[in-house]
């Protein structure tokens, strides 16, 4: 069930059970959005391998439009697999879910990678950012100060 995505020059490869884990957000009830951080690799190719989408939403704060992620969930997770993996994956970007079928980044996602790209500490020169939708996804890669996205149907 492997995903693979071609964008700009990237080549992004999402994993099984990361494509199992957006498979089962796309099923999700849609009462509240949904998001947390991108965890994966990157290669000297442009090849990049998302290894996980683990959740950081702040529920309290998230709404049917707004989801909030927690920095400090956020910033634990990225910290333990960056031991735990001797620094092999790392902090790539961030995903949320939209109430829609096919979602499009908005202008608030647009600013929100914008400021996540100058005040994070990355070890890239990309951010990535997935929205998930009822049936599809858009992924999209922010750098060299543009976003360029691709859409791409959720086969689960």
């Amino acid at each position: 069930r492997n995903m693979i995505v071609k964008i700009d020059k990237y080549t992004v490869l999402i994993d099984d059970n990361t494509m199992t884990e957006i498979v089962s957000l796309q099923k999700g009830d849609h009462k509240k959005e949904c998001g947390g951080i991108i965890l994966g690799s990157i290669t000297n190719d442009y090849r990049i391998i998302i290894r996980g989408i683990p959740k950081a939403t702040n529920d309290k704060k998230s709404s049917k439009c707004t989801c909030i992620i927690d920095k400090r969930i956020a910033q634990k997770v990225i910290d333990d697999i960056f031991r735990e993996t001797d620094g092999a994956v790392i902090y790539i970007g961030e995903w949320h879910t939209h109430p829609v079928n096919a979602p499009t980044f908005s202008n608030q996602d647009l600013q929100t990678i914008k400021e996540q790209f100058s005040s994070n500490v990355i070890y890239t020169n990309f951010l990535l950012m997935l929205i998930i939708g009822r049936k599809q996804l858009e992924l999209s890669i922010y750098t060299n100060n543009k976003l360029t996205s691709v859409s791409s149907e959720i086969r689960g």
